[in-house]
């Protein structure tokens, strides 16, 4: 499910940013500038109200950021890997090194909470996160989300 929406240019292997801030805000530009039709201050403002009602660092060291936006045409994701990890507040007290931002349409909730939940659920498996933090390159983190989805761990 996820790589069916995942691409390497919605790929951000080395995230440098200090705060939960400044990552949905680089998650927003990067999916504005790689998605027609997305506006990315629509987009940052959405992710921000989310997250200023409960945070989305899940522990682990993971995050999954998401908005439903009125009138977005698909869901889209973007990953994003900080080496160095970033201060979200999370109940672990742990940082986070792997965020996934989701973003659907408000119209579909139901896709929108099946594919929440898949992302949910691949970022709970402590294989796939130890992969992810030794991929070298996007595509290699590419090629490791798509064989744990091919496992089953997303959609499955």
């Amino acid at each position: 499910m996820i790589t069916e929406l995942l691409a390497r240019e919605l790929i951000l292997e080395d995230l440098r940013a200090a705060t939960a801030a400044e990552v949905l805000e680089k998650l927003a530009e990067h999916a504005a500038a790689n998605v027609g039709g997305i506006d990315g201050a629509e987009l940052l403002r959405t992710l921000s109200q989310r997250e200023a009602q409960a945070s989305t660092a899940l522990g682990d060291g993971v995050a999954i950021p998401h908005a439903r936006i009125p009138g977005l045409r698909r869901l889209i994701v973007v990953f994003a890997r900080s080496k160095r990890g970033v201060d979200w507040n999370a109940r672990d007290g742990r940082p986070v090194h792997l965020a996934v931002m989701l973003s659907g349409p408000a119209e579909d909730p139901g896709v929108y909470l099946r594919t929440l939940a898949a992302i949910s659920r691949l970022m709970r498996d402590a294989q796939c996160r130890a992969r992810l933090m030794n991929a070298e390159t996007a595509d290699d983190l590419l090629r490791v989300l798509r064989d744990e989805d091919e496992k089953g761990g997303v959609g499955g």
